[in-house]
């Protein structure tokens, strides 16, 4: 989930320069906060020498795990957006949270920034104490980690949470509705990102089903299939 935004036909940065920019810069989790390699974890704070991040931290009291605080992450990503980058998002298997009183958080985005971030940690069915195999535990962290990010990425391209159509774009407060929601984008939502990223919809259509097929997610890639198919047999305006 991530903030409620308002919806613009066009960003008002890339309005802003004249031009789109679709390059991005991910930041994986060892870069922001990985207890292991870089990170130390001192009091209520977690900090990094290298990267000269101090994120404020709690332990969550229903799960007991730790938590970093979305604020102060997305204050540091701020002042590290490459001049020729839209966009940076954070990524962390660490769990979030955007407030004190909030439980959690699954990611935010921000609209004006132009950074976001997200956490692995809840998708992971080890997180609660699940020991499902392997394979299948590594199939259902991959389609939440799609999910999470495509909805993030949303929000930093001005799109605001859909209440009209079963979308990506939809708000979720814990996984069964994260679980509920599609992967892809619905109509309204598509053609907001296709104004901000210039993106060629046949072309995103072919290029996600290969990836899914690429990484097992065969049910995802059906549905580009199906979607580039009925593209080609409807569509008025070639090219796009």
């Amino acid at each position: 989930m991530g903030r409620p935004l308002r919806s613009t036909a066009k960003h008002p940065e890339l309005e802003r320069r004249g031009a789109t920019c679709r390059r991005h810069r991910p930041v994986p989790a060892a870069e922001l906060a990985d207890g292991s390699r870089e990170a130390t974890v001192d009091g209520d704070r977690m900090s990094s020498s290298r990267n000269r991040l101090t994120v404020l931290t709690r332990h969550n009291e229903n799960t007991g795990k730790q938590q970093m605080l979305t604020g102060e992450v997305l204050s540091w990503l701020k002042r590290r957006v490459p001049k020729e980058a839209f966009l940076v998002i954070g990524l962390t298997e660490v769990d979030l949270y955007p407030k004190p009183e909030w439980n959690f958080v699954f990611g935010v985005g921000s609209l004006k920034e132009r950074v976001g971030v997200y956490s692995l940690a809840r998708y992971a069915p080890a997180f609660f104490g699940s020991n499902l195999p392997k394979a299948e535990a590594r199939q259902i962290v991959l389609r939440h980690a799609l999910d999470v990010m495509l909805h993030e990425l949303g929000h930093m391209f001005g799109v605001a949470h859909c209440t009209r159509y079963h979308c990506a774009m939809n708000g979720s407060n814990h996984l069964g509705e994260l679980d509920a929601r599609p992967i892809h984008l619905c109509p309204i939502d598509l053609r907001k990102a296709a104004c901000s990223t210039k993106l060629v919809y046949l072309e995103r259509y072919h290029e996600l089903e290969a990836f899914y097929e690429r990484v097992g997610l065969r049910d995802e890639a059906a549905f580009s299939r199906q979607r580039a198919e009925d593209y080609l047999r409807h569509t008025k305006v070639p090219g796009l």
